[in-house]
């Protein structure tokens, strides 16, 4: 049986890290390249860990992990944020290994911090002749910003298309095609929404990584160190250029990167160094802003979002089918002024764990998950607030644990009178499987632009116009909402099947005094429920409305 691979973070001050771990045994720290994240590494962590415990951070700026709030930062503070890493997760001392950017990370904090790493293996060697490297300065590190139009996603694609086509991807010259396949759609997919993930951050490991002296530090290395570099890698003429190693250093070519991975292992198994296992991980809170942490509820991971320290119920915000906790961070921010406030990513969203295939999606089995979560983090009653979809599962879980939900507010509820046959529930969730133009992203940004304007979205007419609340357009929701809507991809039919067939007028009477219902569709002030006009994209303001609709619960 494979060992799992679970999720974690880590506060550091003001910012968080995100990391994978698996394993048990002394810790060896794996660091990805840019702008990816830990995730390519699982394959790796499950084959290491019978021997170590394995930590796979997202670096500084890439996937989960926030920036390090350096202007321009150098590989020097990338290693000192390891470094502090590391301290938060109680290792002294651990084996490293780098992929790329990743590896001019270890080497450099090999060189600054060497007391602390037992062996290093670089995979990735990254040397360029002067005026190759002040090329790559000037012309690599394009800027990635988000446009209302969904434009910035045909160029990231493009971008992305180019540097597995050329090296570097704006030299469109024979010389400069390197010698592997092109990656299929949805490999190319994947890379994008990592880079889409870091947003305009991932020009900062990028930068510190090509302005990064690795010449001199060969030289003054003082730990055990392997490099290697894969023949059929973009930097695998960097070894040829490589000035003479500290005596500590092994410099050995490698097929491939599979070849090299097995010479990490070799390597590992050569340590002679007894290594301490790491202590079980734990997240500190901080203040000011939602943070992230991780509930267990049974088998699986939830991840949620959390803020605020006052006194009083805490609110319980939850997401709608096809989005995630992060979503909600608008308005956890806001109802955090009043209360402790959390989102919950349901299973097989945002960072949660994916539903087990015999389970499949149900609101109830979401539901039950939300009732194990709130158990785990010791929160006996809420107060809910269930955005669209999301009024459903706050129902349910008011059902399942009466006392798990003081008061519900329905805000936007997607509760057709009717529910829709599967013809049409198809409609709502058309395939985006990724095409080699990358039109899938585009069509995905308009859908949710559409779930806006129109209701269903997929029908665009005057007589569909949403007019009961304002449309949240902002980019960066709409690019939030795009994300989460990729992560589900595989699942989002049997999400909306679940969701918009879920028998909400069969239950909502038997809750009926705790539920107040805000903004609904036309159609359901016409079923005669009494709706509750709630402020609309002024989320301090609603976060008023929420508190004093709440305090009038029985």
């Amino acid at each position: 049986m494979s060992a799992r691979v679970q999720r974690h973070f880590a506060t550091i001050g003001g910012r968080q890290v995100h990391y994978r771990r698996a394993g048990k045994g002394p810790p060896l720290l794996l660091l990805h390249e840019a702008p990816r994240c830990s995730a390519g590494f699982e394959p790796l962590m499950r084959d290491l860990a019978n021997r170590f415990t394995t930590i796979a951070p997202d670096t500084p700026g890439n996937g989960y992990s926030e920036p390090l709030g350096v202007a321009n930062p150098t590989m020097t503070d990338f290693a000192s944020g390891l470094a502090d890493l590391l301290d938060e997760l109680g290792i002294p001392r651990c084996a490293v290994y780098g992929y790329h950017s990743g590896a001019q990370c270890a080497l450099e904090f090999a060189r600054s911090h060497p007391q602390r790493v037992a062996r290093l293996v670089i995979n990735g060697y990254l040397q360029l002749d002067e005026a190759f490297r002040q090329d790559i300065v000037a012309n690599y590190f394009a800027p990635l910003s988000i446009d209302w139009s969904g434009s910035h996603l045909a160029w990231i694609w493009s971008r992305m298309r180019e540097q597995w086509s050329f090296f570097p991807w704006y030299r469109r010259e024979r010389a400069f095609r390197p010698p592997f396949e092109p990656p299929s759609p949805e490999a190319l997919h994947e890379s994008v929404i990592e880079m889409l993930q870091a947003g305009d951050a991932y020009r900062d490991s990028y930068r510190a990584a090509f302005m990064y002296d690795t010449a001199r530090v060969v030289q003054e290395l003082r730990v055990p160190t392997l490099i290697t570099t894969p023949r059929d890698d973009v930097l695998f003429p960097g070894l040829a250029m490589m000035p003479k190693p500290a005596p500590c250093v092994r410099v050995e070519p490698s097929d491939t990167l599979t070849h090299a991975e097995q010479m990490l292992a070799a390597e590992l198994a050569s340590l002679g160094e007894t290594l301490p296992d790491p202590p079980p991980p734990q997240t500190k809170p901080r203040t000011g802003t939602p943070w992230s942490s991780y509930a267990q509820a049974g088998d699986l991971q939830l991840h949620l979002r959390r803020a605020g320290s006052a006194a009083g119920r805490p609110w319980l915000v939850q997401h709608s089918a096809m989005e995630s906790a992060r979503c909600m961070d608008r308005m956890v921010a806001a109802l955090a002024r009043h209360a402790p406030a959390l989102a919950i990513d349901l299973p097989g969203r945002g960072l949660s764990d994916d539903v087990p295939a015999s389970i499949g999606s149900a609101v109830e089995f979401d539901a039950a998950c939300i009732a194990a979560a709130l158990q785990a983090l010791g929160l006996s009653s809420t107060q809910c607030v269930g955005w669209r979809t999301g009024a459903s599962v706050g129902l349910e879980l008011a059902r399942q644990q009466p006392k798990s939900v003081h008061a519900l507010v329905a805000l936007q509820p997607w509760w057709p009178l009717v529910a829709p046959d599967s013809a049409t529930i198809a409609r709502y969730a058309p395939p985006l499987e990724p095409d080699t133009a990358g039109t899938h992203l585009l069509r995905a940004w308009h859908m949710i632009r559409d779930q806006e304007l129109h209701e269903p979205w997929f029908d665009r007419r005057l007589a569909t116009v949403v007019t009961h609340h304002e449309p949240d357009l902002e980019p960066a929701v709409t690019q939030e909402r795009l994300l989460a809507l990729f992560r589900c991809e595989g699942s989002r039919l049997a999400h909306w099947t679940a969701s918009l067939g879920y028998p909400w007028r069969q239950r909502l009477p038997q809750q009926l005094t705790r539920v107040t219902i805000g903004d609904a569709l036309p159609a359901l002030a016409n079923a005669g429920l009494g709706l509750k006009a709630f402020p609309q994209n002024d989320f301090p303001a609603l976060a008023e409305a929420l508190q004093h609709t709440v305090a009038s619960a029985p």
